[in-house]
């Protein structure tokens, strides 16, 4: 089974960083580290909704953002996807590697309200 990467970019260069904007960055860059396959994707919809749909229908199990909402958040690790934030000063393909040291967006707190 195929196990993409997703990383939110802000241009579609071979050294694109980071976008520090989840729903606004410019493209997505898909990732199979294990045959280093890459399809770049346009960000259309310039949207969470539409940035989410994309990343879970292309079937990515990991995601590097500079930043992203806490729905978003919510949606994609409801899905099984591990989010993590990386550093927008870097050339994004250099994150795949340390992937795992990277860290985890906050998930804010939420009171329960009542019924």
């Amino acid at each position: 089974m195929v196990s993409y990467v997703a990383l939110m970019v802000r241009s579609d260069t071979p050294e694109a960083a980071l976008s520090p904007l989840f729903a606004k960055a410019g493209w997505i860059l898909f990732v199979e580290p294990a045959t280093d396959s890459r399809a770049l994707v346009r960000n259309r919809g310039r949207s969470s909704d539409w940035v989410c749909q994309e990343v879970l229908c292309r079937g990515a199990r990991r995601l590097a953002c500079g930043f992203i909402d806490p729905t978003a958040l919510g949606r994609l690790t409801a899905a099984g996807v591990d989010v993590r934030l990386g550093p927008c000063s870097v050339p994004a393909l250099e994150l795949i590697e340390r992937f795992a040291t990277l860290p985890r967006p906050f998930a804010p707190y939420r009171t329960p309200q009542p019924s």
